[in-house]
């Protein structure tokens, strides 16, 4: 093989410096490109309940609504958006929103939930129709709010995944650089990144049927899968400029 190939496509195990840039390429493409997908969700989320509550708060103060079905819709309205918004999620966020929270609340289950924490008895048990009133308008605002853990570690991985992406882009230039034929370099690089999405995406489908363990097999699925297929791609450029 010649120094240029070596130079421009060196995943043949010649140079191991050359193939670990190449991996941390795809690796870094792969996970920023989720990262950022997933906080992009998770905002649209926020937005989207936030309007929805408070739209619902006006009409119950104008009178159009009653309080029980602004609770009502307010907890329906969460979790089909929740559904949407997770249907758009990568696949890593996905995985790990359905660990966290399997499924949206019922109204039933929020009614409850709100009526202990407020007065230590259950909703059905509520005599006085002040304090139901109480329970139902809780159901209400607390569609609207969003768990502050959840948003500073989604956000951190957002910011992280544009940390990531720059760092991809360095990486892909010092490539392209370095390279004798800069044509060929680029070329390869925009492959390997193609194939390193492909192959995590498929790796990540295939991690998801672990069930219960999902959160841990759908990211190891997306290193293995992004992994084998950006080297995939670089031993056919490989072979390709010979």
């Amino acid at each position: 093989m010649s120094t240029n190939q070596v130079s421009v496509r060196s995943s043949s195990g010649d140079t191991s410096f050359d193939v670990a840039v190449h991996q941390l390429e795809s690796t870094f493409g792969n996970f920023s490109t989720r990262f950022i997908r997933d906080m992009s969700a998770r905002r649209t989320y926020q937005r989207l309940i936030s309007q929805v509550v408070n739209d619902l708060r006006i009409k119950v103060n104008s009178g159009v609504l009653s309080i029980e079905q602004a609770a009502a819709l307010a907890s329906r309205a969460r979790n089909e958006l929740l559904a949407l918004v997770r249907s758009r999620s990568s696949d890593v966020g996905r995985t790990l929103a359905l660990a966290i929270k399997p499924s949206g609340y019922s109204l039933d289950f929020l009614l409850e939930k709100y009526s202990v924490k407020t007065f230590g008895v259950k909703f059905s048990s509520l005599s006085q129709a002040v304090q139901r009133e109480i329970v139902l308008f809780k159901v209400l605002t607390g569609a609207g709010n969003a768990r502050t853990r959840i948003n500073v570690i989604v956000n951190a991985l957002g910011k992280a995944g544009g940390v990531l992406a720059l760092a991809t882009l360095g990486l892909v230039v010092y490539d392209v650089c370095q390279a004798k034929d800069k044509t060929i370099a680029a070329g390869a690089s925009v492959s390997r990144l193609i194939s390193g999405l492909e192959g995590a995406a498929l790796g990540g489908w295939a991690g998801a049927v672990c069930g219960p363990g999902a959160f841990i097999c759908v990211p190891l699925g997306l290193l293995i899968g992004g992994a084998l297929a950006s080297y995939g791609s670089d031993m056919l450029w490989v072979w390709l400029s010979r």
